[in-house]
Parts: C-alpha cells; sequence; structure tokens
C-alpha cells in the first residue's frame, strides 16, 4: 500500500469504478419505479450525476499518458 500507483490501481480505481456501476443501476430501476415522469427523471439525474462523478473521480489523471514523459 506504500506504493501510489499500486494502491490506486489495486483498490481505489475498481471502488470507484464497481461504485459507479451501482449508482448507474440504481439510477436505472428507482427512475423505472417512480410513479411520475419528473421523479423519474430527477432520480435519473441524481443517480446518473453521481455515477459520473465516481467515475471522474476513479480516472488517473496525475499519470503520464507517455511514460518517457511522465
Amino acid at each position: 500500500m506504500s506504493v501510489r500507483d499500486l494502491r490506486f490501481f489495486g483498490v481505489e480505481h475498481v471502488f470507484y469504478m464497481v461504485l459507479a456501476v451501482v449508482f448507474a443501476h440504481l439510477g436505472s430501476i428507482l427512475s423505472r419505479k417512480a410513479p411520475e415522469s419528473k421523479a423519474k427523471f430527477q432520480r435519473a439525474a441524481i443517480f446518473f450525476g453521481l455515477s459520473l462523478l465516481l467515475m471522474l473521480l476513479g480516472i488517473p489523471w496525475t499519470r503520464s499518458l507517455i511514460p518517457f514523459l511522465g
């Protein structure tokens, strides 16, 4: 756990992406079960927004795409 890259890809990245899939799935289910169309769109927007936020948190922004430049 002391190596930053290994911790990120071994624990954090996987955790964020699995949680993003769970929130997207919950958003899909809960929006279908809402009684009114306004509630459907609100639930979908909230859960899909949380899913997007988790995906953005799980992206390795600081890692260089070209290894010899970073």
